[in-house]
């Protein structure tokens, strides 16, 4: 199992990588409408990940 700690300082770099984004017009990104919704997907499938690492 991961640690919380590593999922918690994954999902920190993931939300300010998506910050960097904000200097952007949305016509330029290749997210949805809602960043909230972009966000969650990114980190679930970045838990997702890190889950099947540890099962494997």
């Amino acid at each position: 199992m991961v640690s919380p700690e590593l999922l918690d300082s994954v999902i920190g770099l993931v939300k300010q990588y998506l910050k960097t984004f904000d200097k952007y017009p949305p016509s330029q990104l290749p997210f949805t409408a809602n960043p909230n919704k972009d966000v969650e997907d990114i980190i679930n499938g970045i838990k997702t990940q890190i889950d099947r690492v540890a099962i494997d």
